[in-house]
């Protein structure tokens, strides 16, 4: 029997309109209580097996319409270029390296309070919903993206910034 991970925490879902708790379902690291998402430090070591884990989780997801839960994830460089029909939450995650989401269409996607370490491309894509409140970012490319019914940045901090032909 394995050990589920400890990480826990609470975030705005935009379905019920609540603050709800998260609590991890991913099974612990053998070497930590926390899984390889949450453990400050398997990232650096570890990139390919974390997009790896990752991408089998929006695999999964896309086609059985499931909310995917990305809370507090520490991530490496990652690409994700599809269509997301259903919400993404990456609150309070931490984007190291390139965080690559060029040509995306997210239906809802939260990115409240999350850290953007390296660049950020969004560049060509649809938000229908988005939330960038109290995110930081280092460097990030909205160039030609198009952002739906809610786009909101209260509380953002960009360094460096481009919205070139995005449109609100």
């Amino acid at each position: 029997m394995s050990n589920r991970c400890i990480f826990s925490t609470s975030y705005y879902n935009y379905t019920t309109w609540l603050k709800i708790p998260y609590v991890c379902d991913e099974d612990a690291l053998s070497s930590s209580s926390y899984c390889l998402f949450h453990d400050q430090s398997y990232w650096k070591d570890n990139p390919d097996r974390i997009n790896e884990r990752l991408t089998q989780k929006i695999e999964v997801g896309i086609p059985n319409n499931e909310v995917l839960l990305c809370v507090g994830y520490n991530l490496p460089s990652i690409k994700i270029t599809k269509m997301i029909n259903k919400e993404v939450y990456f609150n309070f995650a931490k984007f190291y390296d390139q965080a690559y989401f060029k040509g995306t269409t997210f239906d809802l996607v939260s990115f409240e309070g999350a850290r953007f370490e390296g660049s950020a491309v969004f560049q060509d894509v649809t938000f229908r919903k988005a939330d960038f409140k109290h995110a930081i970012f280092n460097e990030a490319n909205f160039q030609g993206t198009v952002f739906g019914k809610l786009a909101y940045f209260k509380g953002t901090t960009f360094d460096l910034v481009s919205f070139e032909g995005a449109r609100f």
